[in-house]
């Protein structure tokens, strides 16, 4: 009888207090590269208060994502601020609680409803890249922030009045900044403090909106926030609003992010910006967009998968660890957390040629590189992959398709690209852009 190893992975705990969390944030991808060189696909280092036990490779997604799920909590994965600024939600809930809200949210995402939001979407987009073209020169990630926020509020709340969503708007930068402190401490003139407080600021304005339309219903919506207003377990008020405030958030941060970074890449590679453009006007022309066109650009497809592989909005994903469990030989004890590494699997030389490089026909034939299961991951996978998936793939359509037609632009020199992955991946500077409009 074989005898269940009692060993923890090999790794490092580094500083006391933080552990290695500077060197991580710093290059989780070279972070993750040399401490694989040196323990192999499992090991042990101390990450938000907690030893933190990292699995990589596409095997290590699988198992965190879909077949060793049971010993994990997605609660339980996320830092003490981001529990206590959201409160609840979707992501931040477990076992039969998060399916039965899963099951009630679900039509919001539904392609039959975001057709319905598809003529709604072109209109926002048209309307903030003529903007963008009338300013001459943009921050992307901003403009795309706020664009990306009114289309999730479209789909999470419903119509809005223009004061309202732009008052979300506005709390939610600084609401967003304070998810991801390591200390939740409310002390004045701190990221957390300031979060706090537009966070309350946030709860009152969707106090407000839910009591309308608590007395003004609209009949046979599918927004979320109609859908949990007749959910069959009558979530409370609170409960509803940090439910709105998760999706919200979720919902327009990872666009913009991942968009901000397509325009990167798409300036820097005028043959693949090219590629695209002449796609787009052969199978949309001067038309609106439908569900059917934006379903046959492979070309922006590979373009868009490329992006998330390069530059997914976050560098992996963490859970707490709820249950004991033995992998590679090793044994993770309960109370730890879990990480895998989505930058670490996307920069794989035995899954990817040249993995540094930009190049969408990776994925055409007769390449189609990424076929390994758990192999892209930008979004997730597994039973809980990102619920908003088939919102995000097509807002970014039709934002990328309204920008090739329409529109040019030119990265401005004397900026600083590095990389920042809090709150998502984005260039410290946000990307300054000549924007102007095709003549």
């Amino acid at each position: 009888m074989s005898r269940k190893p009692t060993h923890t992975p090999p790794g490092q705990s580094g500083l006391p207090l933080i552990g290695e969390i500077r060197e991580w944030l710093a290059d989780p991808l070279v972070f993750a590269q040399e401490r694989a060189a040196r323990y192999g696909p499992i090991w042990r280092t101390h990450l938000l208060g907690r030893p933190c036990v990292v699995l990589l490779e596409p095997e290590g997604n699988r198992f965190m994502l879909s077949s060793g799920a049971q010993h994990f909590s997605w609660r339980e994965g996320w830092g003490r601020s981001m529990l206590r600024l959201m409160g609840g939600g979707l992501s931040l809930s477990d076992g039969e609680a998060h399916a039965a809200r899963r099951a009630t949210l679900k039509p919001a995402f539904s392609h039959a409803t975001l057709r319905d939001h598809l003529p709604s979407m072109v209109q926002l987009v048209r309307d903030h890249c003529a903007s963008w073209a009338a300013s001459g020169e943009i921050i992307v990630l901003e403009r795309l922030q706020t664009l990306a926020f009114e289309v999730a509020a479209l789909v999470v709340c419903g119509p809005l009045p223009p004061y309202l969503a732009q008052a979300l708007h506005h709390d939610f930068a600084m609401f967003t900044a304070g998810l991801f402190t390591p200390l939740a401490l409310p002390i004045p003139g701190t990221t957390y403090h300031r979060a706090q407080a537009a966070g309350k600021r946030l709860r009152i304005h969707l106090r407000t909106l839910l009591a309308y339309r608590r007395a003004n219903p609209l009949p046979g919506s599918n927004d979320a926030l109609s859908l949990l207003l007749v959910a069959a377990d009558q979530p409370d008020a609170d409960s509803i609003i940090s439910e709105l405030l998760l999706l919200l958030w979720a919902g327009h941060d990872t666009v913009a992010s991942l968009l901000t970074w397509t325009c990167y890449e798409l300036a820097q590679h005028p043959a693949s910006l090219e590629v695209v453009r002449v796609e787009v006007a052969q199978t949309i022309g001067a038309a609106d967009p439908t569900p059917e066109t934006l379903r046959h650009l492979p070309a922006l497809d590979r373009v868009l998968r490329e992006c998330e592989r390069l530059h997914p909005p976050a560098p992996g994903g963490f859970r707490g660890v709820v249950e004991p469990f033995e992998y590679h030989g090793y044994h993770v004890p309960r109370g730890w957390l879990a990480m895998y590494s989505t930058v670490y699997t996307h920069a794989m030389p035995e899954l990817w040629q040249d993995p540094a490089r930009f190049d969408p026909d990776r994925f055409a034939p007769p390449r189609e590189e990424g076929k390994t299961a758990y192999s892209l991951v930008g979004f997730g996978g597994g039973p809980r992959i990102c619920i908003g998936l088939a919102l995000a793939q097509m807002e970014m359509r039709v934002i990328v398709c309204e920008l090739v037609r329409r529109y040019r632009w030119e990265i401005l020199p004397e900026q600083d690209l590095t990389r920042v992955w809090l709150p998502t991946n984005q260039p410290k500077s946000g990307l300054r852009v000549t924007f102007t409009a095709q003549t």
